[in-house]
């Protein structure tokens, strides 16, 4: 049977609008999943602790002040570093310049000339209690002296050597009240008296002016690193005092001399350079201080203002009212500032902000309510917060929302 030519089958290209029409329906599908697949993520507020703590290198400023004596080339010092001090007590001795040297060295070599004279010619067959008394603590003294020299004791080595020095005028006066002079003796007598008169044209007694902590430690910065210069203090000045070089230059020719500085040793302060704001450094706020090479000895110190120089930085002042201890020698330190933060801790994913109020969306039953809050403390990721507005409160263990 012929069934006559097969009809050719015409295929169809798809149109434009199809392919439109396809890509509507698969955003719309995706949204669909999207929005039936996502479900908000919660959190929950917690009572925590979270602990601030950085290393800063720090400049010290102490309140003090300054004191000179007559130019001298010589001085002898009465009191010890950190010593305290009442007003009128004796600083120093000091010798101005030209005196001859070789005063000193006669004057010793005389008066041991006069002790040798006493104990080995006119006593030496007497037996004498109190003498032997003297000469035991004498020998004890010189032996904490050696040890405090040599670095095997932290004695302070002036304290020991104004202790030897009275033990040995002790016995100079017990001798000369005891022991009969002769001619020898009293020729030995004068010239220890005359040459203690010379010396005593070129000295000069330092009495303390007022009453503080005493430090002989001088670096030349005191008068700008100073508490009523605080409000001055530039980002050069600190960088100057980092570079731990002293400013002072001794002149023969100049009438005066810096000899100590008289400290109050229960105000001092600490100034943190910094390029960038740091937050946590806001005025009242007090944090734990120890400092490198004084871990014992910790601190608590206060945030007192902060201050934007000209030539750049933001410089932060920190108060301490403790005594200041061994750092009454120290300009540049490092100290590791710690606080602990206990309150409300919340994820940082918690925090909105609508309207430019930053809050959280606390979810009560099927509602949730913005409630506006202020970051106390926070980290990379979590925040000790609290309620902005007075009369709220903030619970432990509700729910919030999360990004």
């Amino acid at each position: 049977m012929n069934r006559g030519p097969r009809r050719r089958r015409v295929r169809r290209r798809p149109t434009k609008r199809f392919y439109i029409t396809i890509g509507i329906l698969a955003a719309v599908v995706v949204l669909v999943l999207f929005f039936a697949l996502r479900r908000p993520s919660y959190g929950e507020l917690q009572e925590a602790t979270m602990t601030f703590e950085q290393t800063y290198p720090v400049v010290l400023i102490r309140d003090e002040t300054v004191y000179s004596a007559t130019n001298y080339g010589q001085a002898v010092f009465y009191a010890s570093e950190g010593e305290r001090v009442s007003k009128g007590s004796k600083i120093a001795e000091v010798y101005r310049w030209g005196y001859n040297e070789s005063l000193f060295k006669d004057l010793i070599a005389v008066q041991q000339q006069i002790r040798d004279y006493q104990e080995n010619t006119v006593w030496r067959d007497v037996v004498d209690t109190g003498l032997n008394t003297l000469n035991s603590q004498i020998a004890t003294k010189l032996e904490e002296v050696a040890a405090a020299v040599s670095g095997d004791s932290a004695t302070d080595v002036i304290a020991l050597e104004r202790g030897l020095s009275e033990l040995l005028n002790q016995k100079r006066n017990y001798l000369k009240n005891n022991v009969k002079a002769d001619d020898e003796l009293n020729r030995l007598y004068a010239s220890e008296t005359q040459l203690q008169e010379k010396l005593a044209s070129w000295r000069e007694d330092v009495m303390a002016e007022e009453a503080g902590m005493v430090s002989f430690n001088l670096d030349g910065h005191e008068q700008t690193l100073n508490p009523l210069n605080m409000d001055k203090l530039t980002r050069k000045d600190i960088e100057n005092a980092k570079s731990g070089t002293s400013t002072i230059a001794y002149n023969k020719d100049s009438t005066t001399r810096a000899l100590y500085r008289l400290v109050n040793n229960y105000t001092w302060y600490c100034v943190i350079l910094a390029d960038d704001s740091i937050k946590e450094m806001k005025k009242d706020e007090k944090f734990m201080m120890t400092f490198e090479g004084y871990m014992d000895r910790p601190h608590e110190g206060k945030i007192i203002g902060t201050r934007k120089p000209e030539d750049g930085g933001i410089l932060y002042f920190v108060e301490i009212q403790e005594d200041i201890g061994p750092l009454i020698s120290v300009r540049n330190a490092v100290t590791t500032m710690k606080k602990d933060y206990t309150g409300i801790k919340v994820s940082k994913k918690a925090l909105f902000t609508e309207d430019t109020v930053l809050g959280i969306k606390v979810v009560e039953g099927n509602t949730t309510e913005f409630v506006p809050v202020t970051v106390v403390y926070e980290d990379g990721t979590d925040a000790i917060i609290q309620a902005a507005e007075e009369g709220t409160t903030l619970m432990a263990g509700s729910k919030v929302v999360l990004k």
